[in-house]
Parts: structure tokens; sequence; C-alpha cells
């Protein structure tokens, strides 16, 4: 994981982290720092450098668009097509943070049948950061891989098809968080629904989802981001 704080080029423009270490990204998320503007969330399991790439907006409950952004995912860092203001007008001031992942590689992936869900991960097993995308069938009890190996202690879920709120799992939140969730997009308090994570804990492989659209609607798609911590590392 590496933060870059930049001034925006416009087009063609490259933005390099700044780290002891070289980092190719898998999960890029910009927010404009000098003005109110929309973050924007993009990665390479849906696709970055393409010409039209997917992304979404964490404030927002908005399906996935897709636009020409970037034009590359650099050894460290990423390159801009763009003039948008949210994330590389020239003069404006950003913060970018990107994670790797598996260089856009999967390394898990399970088809539909029972109640496993059709996905595909790819996880970092050293740094335990995976993203997993996946179609949801809308039965409650239906599960995904997420390729950490341990237990992830917090995980965000988006529906990339259709407008829904970001799901937030976090094992904190209260005394049985399985139960429980929060939006990212909005202000709104811890809320209970077995709708959710189908009152089901994670465990070292599976991240088990209930039968509402935020998580799991029938053909409907989705992206998840999942982290367990790494003393000395993450948290």
């Amino acid at each position: 994981f590496q933060t870059a704080l930049y001034t925006g080029g416009g087009d063609s423009s490259s933005v390099t982290f700044g780290g002891n270490s070289d980092l190719q990204l898998d999960w890029l998320w910009v927010k404009r720092r000098d003005s109110a503007d929309n973050s924007k969330v993009f990665d390479t399991s849906r696709g970055i450098g393409s010409g039209s790439e997917p992304y979404l907006t964490t404030v927002s409950t908005e399906q996935e668009q897709s636009y020409g952004y970037l034009t590359s995912v650099n050894s460290d860092g990423f390159t801009w097509d763009t003039t948008d203001s949210s994330v590389g007008a020239s003069g404006n001031t950003y913060v970018a943070w990107g994670w790797k992942a598996n260089g856009g590689t999967e390394t898990h992936s399970q088809t539909e049948t029972g109640t496993s869900l059709a996905c595909s991960t790819q996880a970092n097993s050293t740094a335990l950061f995976s993203i997993t995308t996946y179609t949801g069938t809308g039965t409650a009890g239906d599960k995904i891989t997420h390729g950490l190996g341990v237990v992830p202690q917090f995980h965000i879920t988006k529906r990339r098809s259709g407008t829904e709120n970001w799901l937030v799992y976090h094992h904190k939140n209260t005394a049985a968080p399985e139960t429980d969730h929060l939006l990212l997009d909005t202000t709104d308090a811890t809320s209970d629904s077995d709708t959710r994570f189908n009152d089901t804990a994670p465990t070292s492989t599976l991240i088990t989802y209930g039968n509402n659209a935020v998580c799991n609607g029938d053909a409907s798609t989705y992206v998840n981001y999942a982290f367990a911590e790494v003393q000395g590392f993450s948290k």
C-alpha cells in the first residue's frame, strides 16, 4: 500500500508513488483535496487502462460507470488521460491511495453451484488484501471466496450493475458484527439486518451474504474488497 499526493497535469500526466519500493497497484482510490468533488475507485479486476475503464464513486449509490480516465498502471504509479476535475485537471490537488493485490491475475475462483456464487478473486497473501468480483443469485446464505487464507476483519461490497449503498463489515463494529452493518456512503449509524451477511461470520475461506440487493441480487454483479490484519503493516 502507498499514498501519493499530486497536482493534476491534464492529459498524459503520470503519478509516481514515493515509497521505498515500487508499487504496481491493483486498487486505486482518488480524491480531490482543494475543492468538493466525488472520489473515484478503480481496480484491475474490473479493468484499468482499457481506454474506457469502469469506476465507482464512494459517496454515492451510483452504479458502475465507464470513462477513459487512465492510460495505464505503471510499475510504480499510473498515468492519466483526462482533464476531469475529480482526478487529474491541471493545477488541482489530489490524494491517491493504491493497494497491491495480484497484478490483476486471478488466484481463486468458483462457479455457481449450491450456495457458492460465481466469483473471481485476486488476493495478496502477504498483505492480506483481496479483490473479488461476483454475480448474485438472490438466495440467502450464498458465499464468495476471498482468498486471504485467514478470516477477513474488514470488507466492503458494492453493487456494480445497479444503484445500491456501499456495504461495510468490520469485526469490531459490535459484539456480533455478522448481524450488523455500516454503509460507507451515508452518515447512518450501525444497523441490524440478517439480509446483509445472513447473520454469518466470515471464515478463513468464505464471506456469506443474505438476500438483499445491496450484496446479492439475482443476476446482479458486485465487487468486494477484503482485508485482514498483518502485524507491523496493517491494523
